[in-house]
């Protein structure tokens, strides 16, 4: 009896190193490789890693911005320091309310904000949240229990892959396997408090029409992650206003939903839909996508945001 334990401990060991030394020979080869069966994108399409790296280093800011590509692209933190607030951006790639909650929870005691805004996008309210859990797993240096929570929360085989690969990977490596960095790439800076700037305008042949979007399957879990974010800030003493930033009118105007979604947002708190005013924004001037600002229209929409809207909240 003693024997067969003994056995099955060694036999245990070793598959857990045969694994572990699986994951590490398997992950470095794919990421020349680039395969789809295990995604590890380093550095982040839209610079993630240095912005998860510079958060851990700050505290006690004004505004605390959250949310997609919107929301890192969408408001330039060097704007906000011009007008005297203190602010951070932890926007991500594709971010959903699920991903937004577990990076509130790890942050909001260190960074202490006093306003949070939060920008609700139809589409993230509608994923299942696979890109962007990936996106931020694969690029914080520092796992903690957050991330596993989250991983656990989604239940995807590709979110664990990553999350196992990069707990062995950042275990044995520490800081070595990537370097920061705030060099240009694909004409997108990343600017220090987390904002990436567009820094060369792209002439997009804009559709002028777009086919209608139906009315969507709002995932219940996003939505209840919302309801938390809402419930994490107000304990914490911080105002929260969810936003829904500038999209090209033609495509805004293409969701068939947009009044019901409005009234949706409008009972859980404070919400400001930026398409419903009137801001001057051109299409072909002040968007160099369908629904991402140029950095033209990134400096209107900012400063009518903080003229307007934040005037009576400055700290």
């Amino acid at each position: 009896m003693k024997k067969f334990i003994l056995k099955i401990i060694f036999v245990s060991l070793f598959s857990i190193c045969i694994t572990i030394v699986g994951l590490l020979l398997y992950g470095n080869l794919n990421y020349y490789l680039k395969t789809s069966f295990l995604k590890y994108p380093i550095g982040g399409y839209g610079h993630t890693y240095s912005r998860l790296d510079e958060v851990e280093h700050v505290k006690n800011i004004d505004i605390l911005f959250l949310g997609s590509s919107h929301t890192y692209r969408g408001f330039d933190t060097r704007i906000f320091r011009n007008f005297g607030y203190n602010v951070f951006n932890l926007g991500s790639s594709a971010q959903t309310p699920i991903q937004t909650k577990y990076l509130l929870k790890k942050h909001i005691k260190q960074l202490n904000p006093k306003i949070i805004i939060f920008d609700v996008y139809h589409k993230t309210l509608s994923s299942k949240g696979v890109e962007s859990a990936i996106d931020i797993i694969s690029n914080t240096k520092n796992l903690s229990l957050y991330e596993l929570k989250m991983s656990l929360e989604i239940c995807d085989i590709d979110v664990f892959k990553t999350f196992c690969f990069a707990v062995v990977k950042k275990f044995f490596f520490q800081e070595d396997y990537f370097e920061k960095t705030y060099k240009i790439h694909d004409n997108d800076k990343y600017v220090i408090g987390g904002f990436v700037e567009k820094l060369a305008f792209v002439d997009h042949k804009f559709q002028s029409v777009f086919p209608k979007i139906p009315e969507n399957q709002l995932s219940k879990k996003q939505l209840s992650a919302i309801d938390e974010i809402i419930n994490i800030s107000k304990s914490n003493n911080a105002e929260i206003i969810l936003v829904n930033t500038p999209l090209n009118k033609q495509y805004n105007t293409s969701y068939e939903f947009n009044n019901y979604f409005d009234s949706l947002m409008n009972t859980k708190t404070e919400y400001i839909n930026f398409n419903n005013l009137n801001l001057s924004l051109n299409d072909t001037i002040h968007f160099y996508d369908k629904d991402h600002l140029s950095q033209k229209g990134v400096e209107l929409f900012n400063k009518f945001l903080i003229e307007k809207k934040l005037n009576f909240s400055k700290p």
